[in-house]
């Protein structure tokens, strides 16, 4: 009898509960090849725009760098310099753009694989250490500032005790 109510209580509860396993590991992979061929296009792309945003600043920096002289050389050097520029904001704002997309679809791919967690502790870790390294630093410096400054008399006196040491010796030898 006690077995019955306890395995009817398992069930009744195994049901109700808020937390299920679900088994959509074909669903998972499946999806997770999907993102991972996304993210292989998005980085071809990413490499693309790089390599054009250098190519629009080399254009840039040549049409400025040039010293022919004439009105329509100049023309011509503002002309490709403004067109360099136009290009250089356009892959710009393309490059932010696809970085974002790769962000967001690394996270997706993270939070599939089972890693999310583990990526956002170790950034988290990351920025704490790094935040404890640079407080130390600052530290270490504001430290060395006040015993600098509370040494000062024992340098003055130092220096000062030097100095005469150097005049009296010039004086009688």
């Amino acid at each position: 009898m006690i077995t019955s109510l306890n395995s009817l209580i398992k069930t009744v509860f195994k049901k109700n509960s808020a937390i299920q396993i679900a088994n959509n590991s074909q669903f998972s992979n499946h999806r997770k090849d999907k993102i991972k061929k996304q993210l292989f296009i998005i980085e071809e792309q990413l490499k693309i725009t790089i390599r054009d945003l250098w190519n629009a600043q080399l254009v840039s920096i040549r049409s400025t760098l040039s010293k022919q002289n004439g009105l329509l050389y100049s023309l011509q050097s503002t002309l490709y310099r403004n067109a360099a520029n136009n290009s250089a904001k356009f892959h710009i704002k393309q490059l932010i753009d696809l970085q974002r997309q790769r962000r967001i679809l690394q996270r997706e791919l993270d939070y599939y694989s089972g890693t999310l967690w583990k990526k956002k502790l170790i950034t988290i870790l990351t920025y704490l250490i790094l935040t404890g390294i640079s407080l130390f630093i600052l530290w270490l410096l504001i430290m060395g500032l006040i015993t600098a400054i509370y040494l000062l008399p024992v340098w003055g006196s130092i220096i000062l005790i030097y100095w005469l040491t150097r005049k009296l010796s010039r004086k009688y030898f």
